[in-house]
Parts: structure tokens; sequence; C-alpha cells
């Protein structure tokens, strides 16, 4: 509703024009204005209002000229105070003298005096030519009109104002022009709207760029219901092409009906009078103090640290230590050493129903820094990444929800359908495609999976093939994973007391971090970068070495050894950045090959592989490591890249830590000679000349 009152919006518009001068006067810098940087300002009166319901979406060409009104008036001001500055003290006595009885008799008077004079200069026309443009951001204190949930946002408000704070996740691909007529009597109407008898005739048409945007409430609001309410809004001016999907805004708007064809319920949306940029949702930074304490922790002893770390995670689940702190490593991600081979560790939750999968999601998505959880069967990959929404005859191009996040905790994979596909090329080349008339678009993205899943047959059974157990999941989609298997641990009656102690809130089951703590820890690891050392990255190519002749069981068929050859570096480097160490060092890949094996076991895979070991000089503790590092020398120093039987022993027993003996070095040997192994590492390729495969 438009206000009538004439004399009342002349005096609000001369209102705000004296609140800016005086803003200007207080806190504008001389030179700020006179170099023509843009002012933003903040309207906080809530007789504002009158203004914006007046002039709709005109409303910032009307607060533009209050800004230029109020420039005029700073310059006067401070053009009068330059010139009574230059009378004399006689002079101005004088002046002073010569004021009307009744009136303040002071300087400040004279002043005041000055200034209606140079109201009727004409000097001061060139203010709004040169000046025009210089208004920056409008911002809406909510003393002036209270923001409310979009979800809120009803019947009772059509053709009134409403505010509210919303995540943009759209916009229409093109922008449009929409035309309005300067009339005789009405002024500027739409041109859909003028009638020569009401409006009279056309003095002017004026065109004027207009928007479509898809509106969706917070990700903090949708975590208190099961929907999500969205809505179309149209921008006009100033704000077209200004927002981009994925910005945080405050919106002040009208509530419209729109006309749907064939359907005789309104639509409805929201036509934007003002919109203004918020800060993206604010993360948990911890004190210096506090992030020096949890360093001192974690180097006084690493494995209790991460330890008592892990178990403060979702505190109410019971066990799951290595599930919770592949999603722990999954949030801080590795280091920059590996951003050129997919710089993320998804991580895939598979377990039986009952095994806390979801809770651990929820709870991690809860607290994770622009981390959002969806379920997986009511959203599909390409819903995910790019989609469509009409809007009458238009269409909006929607960001979905690994464009808008960092982390995606997508439940019950299994069932989301063969789309989940698809999720294949966004999870490894962090590319979000959308092609589909009238839309072509590529985007990259910074988005990590932390997936759960279920057995195709509802329940984990031995003796059945691994990948079997995995279906629907195709292994081109499990290779992009790092897979846990769920396993609830303790017994029936301890897991039972457990959850009746977090019912009773009971002290004994209180973490030792609280989730602030938690969080802001994550976010301080997730910003770090160390680099590997030299001896990490002998433990790591020994690691691969070994790993290369693990025999998997007969129902685990899954390719490891590749894939864990790669993560050792991703989750060392992540493990590091954890434990805020400046190197990747030879710590941190024991505790990475350590947690890969867990993962691998919890699978039924065999990886009985002797742990990587070097003491303080860099020679190797273990037989194996020694003996592969001895043949690695051997072939690198022949011509022909092979190795005698006599060199190799030769070698081996200048290790006699290892082989004191001949017969020992020997029998050592004859586990892998091809000559007394149908099945060995190890061929002859020339008579007496041997090689590793």
């Amino acid at each position: 509703m438009k206000v009538s009152n004439t004399k009342q919006i002349t005096k609000t518009s001369d209102n705000l024009a004296q609140q800016l001068a005086q803003e200007l006067a207080e806190s504008r810098d001389w030179t700020q204005i006179r170099r023509k940087q843009k002012i933003d300002i903040e309207l906080s009166n809530p007789e504002y209002l009158q203004l914006f319901m007046s002039y709709g979406r005109r409303i910032t060409d009307v607060i533009e000229s209050c800004l230029l009104r109020g420039i005029e008036m700073f310059y006067r001001t401070r053009m009068s105070e330059l010139i009574v500055d230059k009378y004399t003290p006689q002079r101005l006595e004088e002046l002073i003298g010569q004021i009307a009885k009744g009136a303040e008799t002071s300087r400040s008077t004279i002043v005041k005096q000055t200034e209606v004079k140079l109201t009727l200069n004409e000097k001061f026309n060139w203010i709004y030519n040169n000046f025009k443009g210089i208004l920056g951001e409008i911002r809406i204190n909510p003393r002036m009109i209270k923001p409310i949930p979009l979800s809120k946002v009803n019947a009772t408000h059509v053709d009134k104002l409403v505010c509210f704070e919303c995540n943009i996740d759209g916009v229409e691909v093109q922008q449009a022009i929409t035309d309005k007529y300067d009339t005789e009597k009405s002024g500027l109407v739409m041109a859909e709207k003028y009638s020569k008898d009401l409006c009279g005739a056309v003095r002017k048409i004026i065109y004027e760029d207009f928007q479509y945007y898809w509106l969706r409430e917070p990700t903090h609001e949708f975590s208190e219901k099961k929907s999500l309410r969205k809505i179309a809004a149209k921008s006009y001016g100033r704000f077209v092409s200004r927002y981009e999907t994925g910005d945080k805004v405050r919106v002040l708007g009208f509530y419209r009906t729109i006309d749907q064809k064939g359907i005789d319920e309104k639509g409805v949306e929201i036509e934007i009078i003002n919109m203004e940029k918020l800060d993206d949702d604010v993360e948990v930074v911890l004190t210096k103090q506090e992030l020096l304490n949890f360093k001192n922790m974690s180097s006084e002893d690493p494995e209790s640290f991460i330890k008592e770390f892990v178990t403060s995670c979702a505190p109410h689940i019971q066990g799951n230590d290595t599930a919770k702190l592949g999603i722990v490593l999954s949030e801080i991600g590795p280091s920059k050493l590996v951003e050129k081979y997919r710089p993320h560790i998804h991580i895939l939750l598979e377990g039986n129903p009952g095994t806390a999968k979801s809770e651990m999601l929820k709870w991690f998505a809860k607290i994770s820094f622009m981390g959002v959880y969806a379920d997986a069967p009511n959203a599909s990959s390409r819903g995910l990444m790019y989609g469509q929404e009409e809007h009458g005859k238009r269409k909006i191009l929607k960001a979905g929800l690994m464009v808008r996040n960092r982390k995606l905790y997508l439940d019950e994979l299994d069932k989301m359908g063969e789309t989940r596909q698809e999720l294949n090329t966004a999870m490894e080349q962090q590319i979000a495609s959308y092609h589909k008339n009238p839309f072509d678009i590529d985007t990259e993205i910074d988005c990590t999976v932390i997936a759960a899943a279920n057995p195709q047959f509802g329940k984990w059974k031995d003796g059945i093939d691994l990948l079997e157990q995995l279906k629907p999941l195709k292994p081109e989609l499990l290779s992009r994973f790092l897979i846990i298997r769920v396993i609830k641990t303790g017994k029936t009656r301890e897991r039972l007391a457990h959850i009746l102690d977090t019912m009773q809130e009971r002290q004994r089951v209180s973490p030792k971090f609280s989730e602030r703590q938690i969080a802001g820890l994550l976010n301080h690891c997730r910003k770090l970068n160390p680099k590997l050392t030299e001896q990490a990255e002998t433990v790591i190519l020994d690691f691969a070495e070994l790993f290369e002749g693990i025999k998997q069981e007969e129902d685990s068929n899954l390719e490891f050894e590749v894939r864990a050859q790669i993560n050792v570096i991703r989750v060392s480097s992540a493990l590091a950045k954890f434990l805020q160490k400046d190197t990747i060092d030879e710590l941190c890949v024991r505790l990475a090959i350590k947690f890969i094996k867990e993962c691998a076991q919890s699978l039924g895979m065999a990886t009985e592989v002797p742990s990587v070991q070097t003491d303080f000089g860099g020679v190797p503790i273990n037989k194996d490591v020694a003996f592969l590092r001895i043949v690695k020398s051997l072939q690198k120093e022949s011509e022909d890249g092979c190795f005698s039987e006599f060199e190799l022993i030769k070698k081996m027993l200048e290790l006699d830590q290892f082989w004191k003996t001949e017969e020992a070095a020997t029998g050592y040997w004859n586990k892998f000679n091809p000559r007394l192994r149908k099945e060995s590492p190890y061929y002859e390729p020339h008579t007496g000349r041997f090689q590793k495969t």
C-alpha cells in the first residue's frame, strides 16, 4: 500500500537528507567524498519505511537523491564555517549585534544565516552531477523492520514489505528489460498497467534491467525443520547481476501475487526493493592459547590425544573410533602436497543398519563449517550439482549442495538410484556440470563427500564377495572413497548402559573436548600446509612396495593396493595437520598406515604387513624392509637390472642384526626363491640372475 500523505513523505525525505549530512560531518573524511569513494548507509529509523512503501523499487534513486542533498548540506555547512572563520573579531561582533531579538546571539547563528544565503547560490548545482553514483550499499537495521523467517511469509503479507535472510540458490541465465512510462498524471507506471485515461499522456519511456533469483532459507533454519522454503524473486536496476549463486543476503521486498497460466490459484514472488550481502556463516575460531594447549597435548602423546579427541566426537555413540577418525581427517583434508591428485579424502561408511552411521553424519554436519547433511534417497546427483527451477515461463539455474558447500554428508547412498554414478566426475575432477537447454555450465567446486551405505543384503554376510556386498555401488564410484566398515563395538549391556548414561547426562560420559573446541580445531587445522620430509617419503615408498605382495582373502577382490598407496599420502598429511605439525614426519606416516590397515581389516582384507620403521640414523629395523632395500640397490647397481644369489647373501650378511649366518640368510631368501616356490614376487630372466616382478 502506498502512502498518500505527500507532505509527510517530503518531510521524511528531508529528515533523511539531514541525517545523512550530519553523519557525513561526524564520521566521513573530507577526502573520501572528494575522491568519490562509495558511501554505504544504514537506515535505522522506522519512519523511512514510508519512503520504501511509497516509491517501491525506485527507492534506491530516492535515497541517492537524499544522499546528494546530504552532501550539499555538508558542503554548505563546511563552506559557511570557512567564510565565518575569515571574519575579523570586530566584523563578527558587528554581525552578532544585528541578530533579531529573541534569537540566539552567537557565532553558530551567523553560520546558519550564511548557510541560508548559500542555499540560493547556484554554485552548488554541480554536486548532483559530480557525485551521482556515489551511493554504495544500503543496509537495513533490524530495528527498522524486523526480519522474519522466509517460511513465515504468508497470505497476510501480500502487497506488504517483508524482510528476511536467505541464500541465493540460483539466477536466471539472462537478464531482461522491462519498460515504465513517465506519465503526466500518475508519474512512473509499469507499461502493462498504463491507461491513457487514468495516467495521462506518456512523456517518456524508461527502460530498466531486471532478473530473477531463486531464494531459499539459510541452512541453520533448515536444520530446525524437515522442509525448506524456497521462492522466486525479481530484482531491478542496480541489483541485476550484482549477486551470485551461493551469496547470503538480507532481502527487503514486497510479497506479490502472480497469475499462473491454466491455474486458478495465484503464485507468489518477491519484488526486491533492497538487497544487501551478509557474511557467510561464521566459523568457530579458537584463541591462540587454546590452539597452543591442543598442540602441547598432541606433542606429548599423539596417539592418546587422537583417541581422546575422537572419543569426544559424537560422544553419545559408543565406539566406532575408526569411522570417527576417518570423518575427522576428511574434515581437515590433505595438504597442498596432493592438490593435483584428488585433494580430498572422501569417506564411505559401510555397515549394517543400527550401527549409528546416520547419527555420526548428522553430528559432524552440525559442527562442520560449510557442511550440510543430505538424504540420498530424496536426492539425485544432478540435483546435488545443478538443476532447473521453472517460474512461469522462465527458467532459473539452481545450484545444488555440492556447489554451495565444502562438505556433503550423504546418507543412504545405496538407495540413491542410478544417477549416483554421476558423482564420479564431481568427486574426482571437482567439476559440477549442467548441459541442458538453455544452460551450458561447468563450475569448479571444492566439496568432500562423506557418505554412508548399507550392504546389499541389508546385513553384512561373511564369505560373500566384497564387491557383491557393496552393491549397488559400482567399482568406479567405490574407487573414489576410502571405505570403512562400521562395526558396533562393545557388548549389548555395555551399549545400553552407555545410552542410559547419555540420556541421564551422567558425568562419566562427559567428553573431554566440547563441540566448540572440536569445530574450532578442525577449522584451524584445515588451513595448515605441512611439508613432506625425506624420511617420511622413504617410509611411504617402502610401505607401497610391501603392500604389492599382500594377498587378499578370497571374498575380498577390491583392488586395494593402488588406492592404499595414494591414500597413505593423503591421510599422512591430514594427520600432520591434525597434530599441528610443520612437517609430515615418520610418525604421521606410521599412524596413517595403521589407520588404513584398520579400514582394510574391517572389510575382511588381509593386511599382515610388517610395520615400516627405521632407527634414528635411517637404518631399517625391520627384516622385510631391509631385504627389499638390498634387492633394490643390487638391481640398481647392475647393468641388466638383476642380482645373483651370491651377491644377495653377501649383502644380507652385512646386516648381521638380521642374518648372523649364511644359513639364516639363505633360508630367508628361499622363502621367495622362484626355483623353490611356484608363486613368488621374483623370477629368473637369465640363468643364475634374479629380478623382482
